[in-house]
This record gives structure tokens, C-alpha cells and sequence, in this order.
């Protein structure tokens, strides 16, 4: 060791500050990134708290976890990696917004439109996890 230097064990912020050049990291992007990984341990607090660390949550422990749910539905609805809904087929004549569909016509939903339309959400283009 040299006078005056700590041996530091691995650990997140040595590995921050050793990647910050290759990455081209500013201020603001390492302050981000540490308060990531503060901020993830809020998601694993109502895990720990509900489910335990015992076993993984199933579909039954869904309706006791409302901020995990939250968060999953928001990333969903933000980064939908699928724009298109999946193909359906309408079983039945119908008038939709003054259209006529015949039966048998494949139908596809923009989800897109949908995620993204200030109608339903007041801040579409922003992050927002409110499930009261």
C-alpha cells in the first residue's frame, strides 16, 4: 500500500469511479446512477415485507404488492417493446367510431396511441407510478 492510499475492496462506488471515463460519466450521470440502486431497494422492501426471501412471489402475492405492480404496469406502458397489440379477429359484424368491421377482419391495436394519449394519461412522456 502507499502512504496515503486505502486499499479499497470491490464494491459499486469504486466500480463507478473506475468506470466513470470509459463511460463518459458527468456529475449529474453518477448521481443518477448511485441513487439508482438507493432507490431499487424501495421495490425490494415491499417483497421483503409481503413475500419474505424465503421463496419467490407467485400470482397470489400480485394484489398484496400494489407499488411493485405499479411499477411493473408503468415500465410496461412507457417502454412497451411491442407498439402493436396482438392480432385479433372480430367474431361478429360491428360498428366501431362509425367504421363497419365485417367478421373476420384481423384487427391490431396501436397500444402506442394508447400508452401515450394525454386523454388517459395527464403526463404521458413522464414516468409516473400513482396507484392509489
Amino acid at each position: 500500500m502507499k502512504e496515503g492510499k486505502k486499499v479499497v475492496l470491490d464494491c459499486l462506488a469504486k466500480t463507478m469511479v473506475e468506470m466513470r471515463d470509459k463511460e463518459d460519466l458527468d456529475d449529474p450521470d453518477m448521481a443518477i446512477l448511485a441513487s439508482t440502486f438507493m432507490i431499487g431497494g424501495a421495490e425490494t422492501e415491499e417483497l421483503d415485507l409481503v413475500v419474505g426471501r424465503d421463496h419467490l412471489p407467485g400470482i397470489e402475492d400480485e394484489q398484496n404488492l400494489p407499488y411493485c405492480h405499479a411499477i411493473i404496469k408503468e415500465v410496461e406502458r412507457v417502454h412497451n417493446s411491442f407498439w402493436l397489440g396482438t392480432p385479433h379477429v372480430a367474431s361478429e359484424d360491428c360498428v366501431y367510431r362509425e367504421k363497419y368491421i365485417p367478421q373476420e377482419t384481423v384487427l391490431v391495436l396501436n397500444t402506442w396511441t394508447m400508452h401515450y394519449d394525454p386523454t388517459r394519461h395527464s403526463n404521458p412522456e413522464t414516468f409516473d407510478v400513482c396507484f392509489i
